[in-house]
């Protein structure tokens, strides 16, 4: 049966309790492996007023992938749209959600790939080339460095000086922000709260780094293919140009969905390596049979 069959048939919903909710964000993996051996390849969730269906198994998230994107609601709406922006990419659904896509098009065309791939593993090497024989280290800050640098140059199209340094330490500042109390309690997100002050606080910083980034960019001129350069020479479907306020969104939905998650996935992956010697004795395997300049 279909995960497209299955989801209507859902009749029995979790209804998830003070202790749930707290262990499904403080500790999600015990939760997970708690939910799929006792619902299987999905269930669905009551939290905060309504219903989700959680995808459990790599077969159920293949089958979301491949379906209709009409079927789905953009998942948190209300939280991410006050802290992202109504407009992002990360809140849009149906037609718009494809509109605004097709403004990052040019970014993601195949014919950027291999330079993409060279950016990459030259940063990768640059923060993995710091690590000592014998030494401990911790997986997360290498990482959380490399995501972020991979970001600055690809996204932010920023390489070395002083925007650099200065887009890092504000970059940083946000993310450290945004707790997860504002983050799954959006009613929490008011001047009043003390934690989304400071998360207000240090948008603000991001998004005034990002319009004087955007400022350097202008006065340079020409065309660049990182996302950032795309789309500050994008129109709309009547042919003005997007606005800063609108192309700091989609930035900081980009940095939102891509540095910590990114990160956290490169660690644990790491981790699962230390733990399995023969998946690491192929890795090393095929990583040395590679030519230096293979994709």
């Amino acid at each position: 049966m279909t995960l497209a069959a299955t989801l209507p048939k859902q009749k029995n919903i979790l209804y998830l309790n003070p202790l749930q909710q707290w262990k499904y964000f403080s500790d999600p993996r015990s939760m997970h492996d708690w939910l799929r051996e006792r619902y299987g390849d999905l269930v669905s969730l009551h939290f905060q007023g309504r219903d989700y269906a959680a995808v459990l198994t790599p077969q159920a998230v293949r089958e979301v992938f491949s379906a209709d994107p009409d079927g789905y609601e953009a998942f948190w709406k209300e939280s991410f749209a006050g802290m992202n922006g109504e407009g992002s990419l990360w809140v849009l659904a149906g037609e718009k959600h494809r509109r605004e896509r097709q403004l990052f098009a040019p970014a993601v065309h195949a014919q950027h790939f291999r330079t993409y791939g060279q950016t990459i593993r030259d940063i990768a090497r640059f923060h993995t080339e710091k690590w000592q024989t014998g030494k401990t280290i911790r997986a997360i800050e290498t990482t959380l460095a490399i995501s972020l640098d991979i970001i600055m140059r690809l996204v932010f199209g920023v390489e070395e000086g002083k925007l650099m340094d200065e887009g890092r330490a504000v970059i940083n500042a946000l993310t450290h922000s945004a707790h997860p109390l504002i983050v799954f309690y959006p009613k929490l997100q008011r001047s009043w709260f003390p934690l989304f002050r400071r998360y207000t606080r240090a948008k603000a910083n991001m998004y005034a780094w990002m319009g004087q980034l955007i400022k350097v960019r202008r006065a340079r001129g020409g065309e660049t293919t990182d996302v950032l350069g795309v789309l500050m020479n994008t129109h709309d479907e009547e042919g003005r140009p997007v606005s800063d306020e609108h192309i700091c969104n989609e930035l900081l939905s980009i940095l939102t969905a891509g540095h910590i998650t990114t990160a956290t996935a490169l660690a644990w992956a790491l981790y699962e390596l230390g733990r399995d010697p023969d998946v690491m004795k192929k890795l090393r395997t095929e990583l040395e049979n590679l030519d230096d300049k293979a994709d």
